[in-house]
């Protein structure tokens, strides 16, 4: 029971470490994901419990998407790709 207790507690604190440092308005690294998504996920900080799946999804393809229409794009065009080519 007590390390049902403790990995719950863990998923808290790494959900607030989340939370304040990509979700908030004004985050340090806040991620550019839709305000709908956004309020989803800000809807559930100030409860003890981690956010059930069903609402981390749509973050985590928010996310994926960014990066794979910025991020791998970028890389892809950088001049230091030409050289394994």
């Amino acid at each position: 029971m007590t390390t049902n207790c403790s990995a719950t507690i863990d998923l808290s604190q790494l959900d607030q470490l989340l939370l304040t440092t990509y979700i908030l308005p004004g985050a340090a690294r806040e991620a550019n994901i839709p305000a709908k998504v956004r309020d989803g996920l800000l809807q559930n900080k100030s409860t003890s419990t981690p956010p059930s799946p069903e609402i981390l999804e749509p973050a985590v393809r928010s996310i994926r998407d960014l990066m794979e229409d910025t991020i791998f794009v970028s890389f892809l065009n950088s001049p230091s790709t030409y050289l394994y080519e």
